[in-house]
């Protein structure tokens, strides 16, 4: 049995993800690792991507298909923000640059048996740590590592 820490997205919380581009890239998908506790009865889950305090895409997903995505009271896992033209850019000269991935619900009502939260990805990492690090590059606790994510790119 493993171990889940969340963030529960409550009306009015917003999970910022902080990532960093190493070359340009064209994004098709975003995908945050999610639990679904219960049935949601209303909002949209929604991700803005940022650049500074610039808003570069925003998607959302109703909470219709939230709730078509599971087969049981509960599930966690992966699920899919499209983008048909969303570019995140190296900036030239840089090594990498910042983009913020903002995870909220929106035009949601509190329900503390029926909520999505976002899912911290302690154990198997798959992103690069920055921030509040320690020598090896580790989180600095459990709590307040990255949210699992994956990005899918456009390719020709």
């Amino acid at each position: 049995m493993s171990t889940l820490i969340t963030e529960t997205l409550i009306p009015g919380y917003t999970f910022d993800q902080p990532i960093k581009v190493i070359r340009s890239i064209s994004v098709a998908h975003i995908r945050p690792w999610i639990l679904i506790n219960g049935t949601l009865a209303d909002g949209d889950f929604q991700c803005r991507v940022l650049q500074g305090g610039t808003e570069l895409a925003v998607a959302t997903m109703n909470y219709t298909l939230i709730n078509a995505a599971k087969t049981q009271d509960y599930a966690h896992g992966y699920i899919r923000f499209d983008f048909e033209s969303l570019i995140l850019n190296r900036a030239q000269g840089e090594e990498s640059t910042e983009y913020v991935l903002e995870f909220s619900m929106i035009n949601h009502t509190l329900d503390v048996s029926n909520y999505i939260s976002i899912v911290r990805e302690w154990d198997s990492k798959s992103a690069i740590v920055y921030g509040d690090v320690d020598g090896n590059g580790d989180a600095v606790n459990s709590i307040i590592e990255p949210n699992g994510y994956q990005i899918f790119e456009y390719r020709s």
